[in-house]
């Protein structure tokens, strides 16, 4: 377990005009519980020279959950975004500390340091990652804070008939992964050797889109989050990006790069040379009508309608919902119930497969982030992805300089800050896209918490090759949100920083980064 060290922080927005950005804050490997919401953090200690301030990022140290706080300081007074607000239930970066405080306390940071105004609220993807503490601190963002625009993906636009279409198939789509859900429970509970591992690992992906391990929807739904941004914002403050449009936030340009306009594109989960980690290769069936079809719709049937009847299980027994007067029919039905060729049944074949429902469902959303490059006048880019995966990032390359202004591969080696997607797992970093990214003063942040990935889930985050081509091509310049928790070390006392530490405070709630 951590232990403690002191506490660091940066002045707060108002009187940072003459001031320079933190330096080497917290220099330790340990770090404080996260202070309580009324407290006033130490300021953090300065060293070095900083660049000039244009922007900041504030990335709230959440554990495994997107919260970023971006201000602009090129015009007469400061703008604010807050870009996801979400935590992914236990990953707090202190086991011991109370979740939903935690969750208060970087709200009430949000509200304190905006001056309870947000210029811009950007909900990348529906994720409960990105958008649960919209939920478990509103009663915080209703008293404190209000907002100016709410910027989305096309995908939440109401008055998009594709975006009506994907919603339907995703809500259907969820039902059938909340019945392989409730079923694998079930023969886990019967057969714990058999199926509670598969059961285990189907509802933990399942977690991030508001199905619990029964397969019921838990008590708030990350699209009750999603609402409650718009319903906030109001009807004629929302933006619904598609890739090419650019718009402005604080005298920066930004230019909005997916989510893509092809579902084809969305369903592009992994491929062969896109990752540097081991890639799943799973793909995305649409599911299947009547006739065993394969368009929008239901999931996907083993046999066409005529093989097929409607029955229930009672006691153990199968029971056909309608009474048929069918001699072959009822000896089918005798057989299906003798114990002795229950051997002989494939009933559960089916959930075998709910590992590959959940994860596609899981990607396919991913896949739908609102991805935003922030350029500055200079040419300068920070790139903020959501969780992307490969569809999404390989559609970028087909946005026209020629019809609309900008080339994702140039903004790529213009890059001097990048947000990691999805807490550095292997497939949210596209590789041909990361290899652009020469900038010689390339700086990441990547909001994970690898000890409780690893010992609580048993994922592998950040995925190693990822975390080596990372540290490389920032010559280690990489902020972790659990930096100096556990065996990872603390940045600051690593890599080719050449003056950039300057730019870094860090505190037990957030860490900064100054561009």
């Amino acid at each position: 377990m951590a232990t403690k060290t002191k506490a660091t922080s940066v002045k707060p927005a108002a009187k940072r005009a003459a001031a320079r950005p933190a330096a080497k804050a917290a220099a330790g490997t340990k770090q404080t519980a996260p202070r309580k919401a009324t407290a006033k953090a130490t300021p953090a200690k300065k060293t070095g020279k900083a660049t000039a301030r244009r922007a900041r990022v504030r990335m709230y140290r959440v554990g495994l959950g997107d919260c970023f706080l971006l201000t602009s300081y090129q015009g007469q007074k400061p703008r604010h975004m807050l870009i996801d607000c979400g935590m992914f239930a236990g990953s707090r970066l202190d086991p011991s500390a109370a979740e939903k405080e935690i969750q208060l306390q970087v709200v009430n940071d949000i509200a304190s340091e905006s001056g309870g105004h947000l210029d811009v609220v950007v909900v990348t993807h529906e994720h409960m990652d990105h958008v649960s503490i919209f939920n478990s601190a509103k009663s915080v963002f209703d008293r404190r804070l209000t907002f100016g625009e709410a910027w989305f993906g096309w995908v939440e636009d109401p008055d998009n008939k594709t975006a009506q279409k994907l919603r339907q198939k995703y809500e259907r789509l969820q039902v059938s992964l909340a019945a392989g859900l409730a079923g694998l429970q079930g023969l886990a509970a019967s057969d714990p050797d058999g199926y509670r591992n598969l059961h285990l690992g189907v509802a933990q992906v399942a977690e991030f889109t508001g199905l619990g391990a029964d397969g019921k929807k838990l008590a708030v739904q990350p699209r009750a989050a999603v609402d409650y941004v718009k319903q906030k914002a109001g009807k004629e403050n929302l933006r619904f990006g598609s890739p090419g449009d650019t718009w402005d936030f604080g005298g920066i340009k930004v230019r909005v790069l997916g989510p893509p306009t092809s579902e084809e594109q969305m369903r592009i989960m992994e491929k062969a040379g896109a990752s540097y980690d081991r890639a799943l290769l799973f793909g995305v069936d649409a599911g299947a009508d009547a006739n065993g079809a394969s368009p929008e719709g239901t999931p996907q049937d083993p046999f066409t309608a005529q093989w097929r009847q409607e029955a229930t299980m009672q006691d153990g027994q199968a029971r056909l919902k309608e009474v048929q007067d069918n001699t072959a029919l009822a000896d089918i039905l005798s057989r299906y119930n003798d114990a002795q060729q229950s051997w002989r049944r494939i009933d559960n074949q089916a959930l075998d497969s709910v590992s590959t429902l959940a994860l596609q469902m899981d990607k396919y959303l991913n896949n739908t982030s609102l991805c935003l490059a922030f350029e500055f006048d200079n040419g300068d880019v920070m790139l903020f992805p959501g969780d992307a995966q490969v569809g999404n990032w390989s559609s970028w390359f087909d946005i026209k300089k020629s019809e609309k202004g900008f080339d994702v591969a140039e903004l790529l080696a213009r890059t001097i800050f990048y947000k990691v997607g999805h807490h550095g797992s292997h497939n949210a970093t596209y590789k041909p896209a990361l290899e652009k990214m020469n900038h010689p003063k390339l700086v990441a942040m990547i909001p994970t918490n690898e000890k409780f990935a690893r010992e609580s889930k048993t994922w592998t985050m950040p995925a190693p090759n990822l975390n080596g081509a990372l540290l490389d091509h920032t010559h280690q310049r990489l902020l972790r949100n659990d930096q100096g928790i556990g065996k990872v070390a603390d940045p600051l006392k690593t890599g080719e920083w050449n003056g950039l530490d300057a730019n870094v405070g860090v505190n037990s709630l957030y860490i900064d980064y100054y561009v």
